[in-house]
């Protein structure tokens, strides 16, 4: 239910970086998950009104079968990006959440074929897109929560396809995305007891890391934006 797309060649809108740029996360159309095609055409008119960015978060595979493709939202975006005049950041995601079991893998991190097909993914990315924007995971400290050896897989994961996006696309700013009230630690939830800072894991991506990108949910604690603390 796309609108159709052409054959992208290099979108990589070269933004300054030296000021604050906005944009919306996520593809949601009107009336989905039973969009019409005027449904997906309006959200991509509209971007504009929301900032120069479109955040593209997305498992790393379509499916099985097609892991180490690149996947066909991303394709999409691309070739979407010139005509609707916004910039793609781009985040791969290699877990997901699971209502009965926490976070569930959709990647394993100590195998070595998984590992491959994931750096391969985002190596042709680099190739066909040069992004300005590629993030490594989403929420990662959720994950290292979940099992504190296997994010050392991760880890070197990152540091494996970092330093291979950049062999490609020097230019793109190759990341990985962390959640805010976990680093900081204390309460996650209203009511919730306190749980340790989290900063050091920042230290484990040293010399890698071209942003530092969080997602945040102050609503968790807070009921008014002005109950917020001014260091928030």
């Amino acid at each position: 239910d796309l609108p159709p797309t052409h054959q992208a060649t290099s979108t990589n809108h070269q933004l300054s970086l030296d000021a604050p740029k906005f944009g919306v996360a996520g593809l949601i159309p009107r009336n989905f998950p039973n969009s019409s095609a005027a449904d997906w055409t309006n959200l991509y008119e509209t971007l504009p009104e929301t900032g120069e960015l479109l955040g593209v978060y997305t498992a790393w595979a379509d499916s099985p079968e097609t892991a180490g493709q690149i996947p066909t939202v991303v394709s999409t975006v691309f070739a979407l990006a010139s005509r609707y005049h916004f910039t793609p950041l781009v985040a791969l995601g290699f877990f997901r959440d699971d209502p009965d079991f926490g976070l569930e893998p959709m990647l394993s991190l100590a195998d070595t074929d998984d590992r491959a097909k994931f750096q391969q993914v985002a190596v042709e990315i680099a190739k066909q897109y040069s992004p300005l924007f590629l993030a490594l995971g989403v929420e990662v400290n959720s994950y290292y929560e979940r099992g504190p050896s296997d994010f050392d897989n991760f880890v070197s994961l990152f540091a494996e396809t970092y330093d291979a996006v950049k062999a490609i696309s020097p230019e793109t700013n190759v990341f990985t995305i962390f959640q805010y009230e976990r680093l900081r630690g204390g309460q996650f939830f209203s009511g919730d007891g306190q749980n340790p800072a989290q900063w050091d894991l920042l230290d484990r991506f040293e010399g890698r890391l071209d942003l530092a990108a969080f997602t945040t949910y102050p609503f968790l604690l807070y009921d008014s934006p002005s109950d917020l603390p001014v260091d928030y």
